[in-house]
């Protein structure tokens, strides 16, 4: 059975519920057609001409992406600025982008889950829990199996995430044990960290005045990058919708694209 685009937005329902998803945010079909014919479907983070491109080169009708391409209401569309660029390729070459974001990032099984298992944490909870049961709200915190230094705790991060630099605040804490994770942007989730009683917070996007404000807390922080703390999961979120399609018994091809870079370069 070959699936619709809205049979796609349906089955995206029982992975990340549109309703976990934040007021601000935008999940869901982003452009195309909820009557056209799915054979292939490719995962990547971003709604980029690159990632637009790679799903023309693979010959898939969905681009299913993390980040959504469009944020707030759009009064007008240039094709060179903006979303205009791929919402022009996107049409030109009939794909739907549909994106899963902070209800993604909510799920039970979401970016936050996968993160924190990535990291090996146990009795994992959510940081900031949502209404409902079960391991649903934004953030993780659990706990490592033992203790570590700050060190050896950013010698993991480096290794499991394949980065050669991170930033780290309040680095010389003793031992941590017990770890809340926030994939992408986390530094709103400072004052939360430490109510739960973390020893220490693993995000990206820290800005100036929240790493001041941990460190005024004695809260330590690890940074890996907005990109590099999504990117990891995207594997995670190929794997179930895979396993989606093939309980409902849908011939659809998953592909991940495998080629997105972090913007940022360190020189």
């Amino acid at each position: 059975m070959k699936p619709l685009v809205r049979d796609i937005l349906e089955a995206l329902e029982k992975i990340a519920p549109q309703g976990l998803a934040e007021p601000w945010d935008n999940p869901g079909l982003q452009v195309g057609s909820l009557g056209g014919k799915v054979n292939k479907v490719m995962v990547a983070l971003d709604p980029s001409v690159a990632t637009l491109r790679g799903a023309v080169e693979e010959d898939a009708q969905v681009l299913l992406t993390h980040h959504p391409l469009i944020f707030k209401p759009i009064t007008s569309i240039e094709a060179n600025t903006g979303p205009g660029p791929v919402l022009f390729e996107a049409i030109r070459e009939e794909i739907s982008i549909v994106s899963v974001h902070t209800n993604l990032d909510a799920a039970i099984e979401g970016v936050n889950q996968v993160l924190a298992n990535m990291l090996s944490l146990e009795a994992i909870e959510p940081l900031s829990p949502s209404a409902g049961e079960g391991l649903v709200g934004i953030g993780r915190i659990g706990l490592l199996p033992r203790s570590l230094s700050v060190e050896d705790f950013v010698g993991n991060v480096k290794e499991i995430f394949g980065l050669k630099v991170v930033r780290v605040v309040n680095p010389k804490k003793a031992q941590v044990r017990r770890v809340a994770v926030v994939g992408g942007s986390g530094g709103g989730f400072i004052q939360v960290a430490r109510s739960r009683g973390a020893d220490i917070l693993f995000t990206g996007d820290l800005k100036y005045h929240q790493a001041r404000e941990a460190e005024a807390i004695g809260l330590t922080v690890v940074d890996g990058g907005h990109f590099s703390t999504e990117i990891a999961t995207m594997g995670a979120l190929r794997d179930s919708f895979e396993r989606m399609c093939n309980e409902l018994g849908w011939e659809v091809d998953v592909v991940l694209y495998e080629k997105e870079q972090d913007p940022f370069l360190f020189v």
